[in-house]
């Protein structure tokens, strides 16, 4: 398996695991949820990094 899907594969468990801890709420709002927490920090970390 390449590091790609090594990578998606980790990120779909990952996901899963979340929205297994709201089960009382729309797993699809739960992915949404998940997605714009880790979009956040992802442009948080590539300012950091590239804009000196």
């Amino acid at each position: 398996m390449a590091d790609q899907d090594r990578f998606i594969q980790s990120q779909i468990n990952e996901i899963r695991r979340y929205v297994e801890q709201y089960p009382n709420e729309n797993p699809n709002k739960v992915v949404l949820r998940w997605i714009e927490e880790r979009a956040s920090k992802y442009r948080e970390n590539w300012e950091e990094n590239n804009h000196h």
